[in-house]
């Protein structure tokens, strides 16, 4: 398996479905886990050993990871918030989760465990006022 650029290309987190692709078998799954490589955080993801913190609390709770965490992930500037990660509940997660971000109109598909800009700004609104929305939105 080639762990190293699983970390950097998922950021530590990965789906059954993303090693499978890579050309991992299921039983290598089960040999990392064995070794303490991966940890299943939920049903089907996994997290390496350097997997980034607050994505694996965003798959954690059901989602990824989006909204402000997103975008600093990104490297847009993001005003001060007293959540440490703001995360969406995808349509697959189990957990629906009082402080989920929201966007307005219909979920978009997650691809990733951290969303793109252009998604993760359409979950902002709900996190930031005004002036820290358009400042988030004209640095991307």
């Amino acid at each position: 398996m080639e762990f190293e650029k699983l970390i950097k290309t998922f950021g530590g987190v990965v789906s059954t479905a993303q090693l499978i692709r890579c050309g991992n078998t299921e039983r290598e799954i089960r040999e990392a886990m064995a070794i303490g490589f991966l940890t299943r955080i939920r049903h089907g993801w996994y997290a390496t050993r350097d997997a980034d913190p607050v994505v694996v609390k965003a798959v954690r709770s059901g989602g990824v990871a989006s909204c402000l965490t997103a975008l600093g992930k990104h490297g847009v500037w993001v005003p001060e918030h007293p959540r440490d990660c703001h995360f969406r509940v995808t349509r697959h997660g189990q957990i629906k989760a009082d402080d989920a971000c929201r966007r307005y109109g219909r979920d978009v598909a997650a691809v990733g465990t951290v969303d793109d800009v252009a998604t993760a700004l359409l979950y902002s609104p709900h996190c930031v006022d005004e002036l820290g929305f358009a400042s988030c939105a004209s640095q991307s």
